[in-house]
């Protein structure tokens, strides 16, 4: 009958009709009364009259012959004024809406009234049309007229709310078909004074009450509760706990009719029928609003589907539309009956194909079976759009959010679907960032890396530094691995050198010793003269190295230059400003490097002097003389040559020793500042890269500051989720890298870290938590501990090595970091979300996805959320959180499970079909309507989720309890 399910119409409650039995200022105009009704947009009426159904009755013997076709129901209000007086001297206003879904309700309802009995003066007088007449001459003299009568006596007509009450209580048809309201004003609860003995009847009167007539802000705030204040939360228990608000007219003139003051409309979200208004009952907040227009239009209907309409489909579908309700739409249905198909259907019409490896896509198993299958959607602004299903495109941005089952699954089942989730959670979070601190990115993994880009490139240069203090320490502990060859070296040195000395003194005559020391003197003044041209021309090569160096700093200046230069221009500095970045030298480095190159060429000159004039004491000079002296002869030539030999190696020897003399001293005196400075440097470095660390963790946890906050401001679940910034440190990962460089045959020796083992532990144990902490003087102090017994082992062969290692490869898996990372992931009740189960994953995605994405107003298809959960996690975690996103988003939901539909308050329910047709091909159709759609109004939608979903009746009998009004 309403196949969209729950909309929002106007209700009017609270309308009086001409003749109504007091304060009638209509006259005799029930055509006019009548063709105003039919000019109206008001869905249903609560006709109104005193302590009788005449004027419901009058005006339905209208609607019976075919008057107000625009309404589509007629509900009696029999309004009763009881006692005890309020505090303006009136009675209290108590009104019975009663169902109109029996044929003989009428009957039912004057039956009743008939037991209904006022003790006045002259006897006892029921509520019947005649006893009233009755009791108005009673206490009227002179009244003779019939109608004049019955409006005296409705008029005296007041009794006490037990005696009311008791009544009630006894009429079992009545009971069951009828819902009590009161008013809240001054001719009701808010009248009635509280204190002493009044207090009780108070309370009495206001738990007794289902439904409270006003449209007063506060009191309305007031009833429906969730103020969060203990007391008025306790106030509102003891009164038997929330209760619709509802508001009308009370026209008792043409020109009040349908206008309460301040156009406080009565909106009310079910079927026009009066098991629709029941429904008010269990969902006080969110199915009634007043004001002046429908909540309905608080969802963009551009972004509302309000029709499908699958065509050309070989008998798979019927061609009628299917009516979509703009809020919470679910589709039930027994397993291979078509709910999926529906919603994925929908959903590749509006843009978003199923993913590639979707095994469960009925489109894809369906395939070959659809070809020239279109689907037609029709949106809330009128517009349409048809989609051949073959030929369907994915869009980058499809006009709907579709989360299947497979994609659902695929994010929080498994270990290959965490980068997704990750991916996911990321872009949620993203989407809630201000635009403004978007920086332009198109995605958070972009904005991240714009956020962080400075950090990890220094990051980067630290490593470098690093390295190039491993390669420092390589280089020194190699030479110092050298020390004792070298004075091996220059120990035998010293023995050739007094052997030869021997050789040339033994036997020697005066003229062969004067030879002998003229040749060495010789000699030494010519090695020393080339130790210094040696040492000039050493310089000029590193002269030539600082001038490359100075060459390649300028090109990386004009590179760095030509980038930085591009930003500021783009962020809007002028060229002259730009400038101010541009790299240079203080002084001109050519100037002073020809200037250094000049002198040392001058000095080298000097040293190796002129051949044709040699100066005495250049090389040239000398060499010139150590000719001389070779030329002249000796009595004994032989002798003379052993002599010219032995001289010309003691000169080399000499050489030598000086060059070992100077190597020995850098290795003991200089490497050691130097190996030293280069563990400081390291060291520094290494902790640096925590501060890094530390700031990029800063800036990310900005980025998440905002979804953060949104988090904490929420009242449900999602105070549970936290975004974290966390070290991940993997110490195994560590030591097995430290494996594959350490002999772990071998002992170590560092301090008291004998063995392999022994190192492991220490980084168990006091490395991890260091490392974990991020605190730069704990890690300084554990891992400078461990620096320094290494430093220890260093002079020594570092034999604990695997064959083709060296202790660079050493040094640089001991300071690498890439162990340690930073995890920034989401927490939900205290446990990491990737050690969350499968099902609670799910939660936490659909939680963010309606908690969170507040500003979505796409469309949102949801395939069987409830996969892997219990219905208690159900009930208390997901249908919150349905409920509140659906007021500003369609949702299309598609599930098996009685909660996600009854406490969800869904107001739409497809029940989806299958039958074979008569090419063997599956047949579906879909039958809808809303939940309080009952059998014999409609398709009993309620008895189809009762009869489907497993634990259906029990979701609704939560539903009844939870929201259970007393009337004791």
């Amino acid at each position: 009958m309403y196949s969209r399910g729950s909309e929002w119409r106007r209700w009017d409650l609270h309308v009086h009709a001409p003749g109504t039995l007091l304060n009638d200022n209509y006259g005799d105009c029930w055509e006019d009364y009548v063709a105003a009704i039919e000019a109206s947009s008001v869905a249903v009426i609560g006709v109104t009259d005193y302590l009788t159904t005449r004027s419901y009755a009058r005006l339905k013997e209208y609607k019976d012959a075919g008057r107000l076709s625009n309404v589509a129901l007629l509900i009696p209000n029999l309004e009763f004024r009881i006692s005890p007086r309020t505090a303006r001297g009136s009675a209290v206003n108590i009104h019975l809406l009663v169902s109109p879904e029996a044929p003989d309700h009428i009957a039912h309802i004057e039956d009743a009234l008939s037991y209904l009995v006022f003790e006045g003066v002259g006897g006892k007088y029921r509520c019947t049309l005649h006893d009233l007449a009755k009791l108005g001459r009673a206490h009227e003299a002179g009244v003779l007229l019939d109608e004049a009568a019955r409006k005296a006596g409705a008029n005296l007509f007041k009794i006490e709310f037990d005696t009311f009450k008791r009544w009630f209580d006894d009429q079992p048809w009545l009971r069951e078909n009828s819902i009590i309201c009161v008013a809240a004003g001054h001719d009701g609860l808010a009248g009635l004074r509280k204190d002493d003995g009044w207090k009780a009847v108070h309370a009495k009167l206001a738990r007794f009450a289902q439904i409270v007539f006003t449209a007063t802000p506060s009191e309305c705030k007031f009833w429906l509760g969730g103020s969060g204040k203990k007391a008025h939360d306790e106030a509102l228990e003891f009164y038997g706990g929330p209760k619709p608000c509802i508001h009308g007219s009370d026209a008792h003139e043409l020109t009040k009719l349908f206008e309460p003051d301040e156009q406080r409309y009565c909106w009310i979200k079910a079927d026009p029928t009066f098991e629709g208004m029941r429904q008010i009952l269990f969902e006080p907040a969110d199915r009634v609003h007043i004001g002046p227009s429908s909540p309905a239009i608080t969802i963009s209907r551009p972004n509302v589907i309000s029709a499908v309409q699958i065509k050309s489909s070989n008998g798979w579908f019927t061609d009628e539309p299917v009516q979509l309700n703009p809020g919470l739409v679910a589709i039930v249905g027994k397993k291979g009956s078509g709910k999926s198909a529906l919603a994925e259907m929908t959903a590749v019409a509006a843009g978003q194909v199923p993913q590639k490896n979707d095994v469960r896509s009925f489109l894809k198993r369906a395939k070959g079976h659809l070809n020239g299958t279109t689907v037609e959607l029709q949106w809330g602004d009128g517009t349409t759009g048809k989609h051949t299903i073959h030929t369907a495109v994915g869009l980058s941005e499809p006009r709907v959010r579709y989360l299947s089952q497979s994609f659902v699954e695929e994010l929080c089942g498994g270990e290959e679907g965490a980068s997704r989730l990750e991916e996911e959670i990321e872009a949620i979070v993203f989407a809630h960032l201000d635009p403004t601190e978007r920086l332009n990115a198109s995605s958070f993994a972009e904005l991240r890396r714009i956020r962080v880009e400075r950090v990890e490139r220094r990051r980067t240069d630290i490593q470098a530094q690093i390295e190039q203090s491993n390669r420092v320490t390589q280089a020194i502990h190699e030479r110092r691995l050298s020390l004792g060859e070298k004075r091996a070296q220059r120990q035998a040195l010293e023995e050739e050198q007094k052997s030869l000395n021997e050789t040339t003194t033994s036997g020697a005559t005066v003229a062969e010793t004067k030879f002998a020391e003229d040749l060495a003197r010789l000699q030494a003044a010519l090695g020393q003269a080339q130790d210094k041209a040696s040492t000039i021309k050493r310089n000029l090569v590193q002269l030539d190295d600082v001038e490359a160096r100075v060459e390649a700093f300028r090109r990386d200046g004009i590179r760095f230059f030509t980038e930085v230069s591009a930003k500021l221009r783009s962020l809007g500095l002028s060229e002259e400003a730009a400038a101010a970045f541009k790299p240079t030298f203080v002084g001109d480095p050519d100037i002073a490097i020809a200037a250094c190159k000049t002198a040392m060429q001058v000095e080298l000159a000097a040293v190796e002097g002129q051949s044709d004039s040699p100066v005495p004491g250049t090389i040239n000079a000398l060499t010139q003389q150590l000719e001389v002296l070779s030329r002249k002869q000796s009595d004994d030539q032989a002798r003379r040559e052993l002599i010219q030999a032995a001289q010309t190696r003691l000169s080399e020897i000499r050489a030598q020793v000086q060059r070992l003399d100077a190597e020995i001293a850098l290795i003991e005196r200089d490497d050691v500042a130097a190996l030293e400075a280069a563990r400081t440097e390291r060291l520094e470095a290494y902790l640096e890269i925590f501060d890094t660390l530390a700031e990029e963790a800063r800036i990310l946890d900005g980025l998440y500051q905002p979804v953060r906050d949104r988090l904490q401001q929420g009242r449900g679940n999602e105070r549970l989720l936290e975004f974290e910034i966390r070290r991940r440190v993997d110490v195994e990962a560590w030591l097995e890298r430290g494996e594959a460089v350490i002999d772990l045959r071998r002992s170590l020796d560092f301090g008291n870290l004998k063995r392999f083992d022994d190192l492991a532990e220490f980084a168990r144990e006091t490395l991890a938590p260091a490392w974990e902490s991020g605190d730069r003087e704990q890690i300084r102090a554990a891992f400078g501990c461990l620096a320094d017994q290494i430093r220890t082992r260093l002079p020594s062969e570092a034999n604990f090595l695997r064959k083709n290692r060296t202790f660079a490869d050493f040094m640089a898996w001991l300071y690498e970091v890439q162990h340690i990372t930073l995890n920034y992931g989401l927490v939900y009740q205290k446990t990491p979300l990737e050690k969350l189960s499968p099902g609670t994953k799910g939660i936490v995605l659909l939680i963010l996805y309606l908690a969170m994405v507040q500003h979505e107003r796409r469309p949102l298809i949801v395939d069987q959320p409830e996969e892997n959960l219990d219905n208690e996690s159900i009930f208390s975690d997901l249908a919150a959180y349905f409920r509140t996103a659906k007021r500003n988003r369609q949702i299309i939901l598609i599930t098996h499970n009685p909660n996600l539909v009854v406490n969800t308050d869904a107001e739409q329910v497809i029940v989806a079909v299958c039958s074979r047709g008569e090419n063997g091909h599956p047949s579906m159709r879909y039958v809808s309507g809303s939940l309080e759609n009952a059998a014999p109004t409609g398709p009993d939608i309620r008895g189809h989720v009762c009869r489907i979903l497993e634990g259906g009746e029990t979701a609704f009998r939560k539903r009844d309890e939870r929201y259970r009004l007393s009337r004791t």
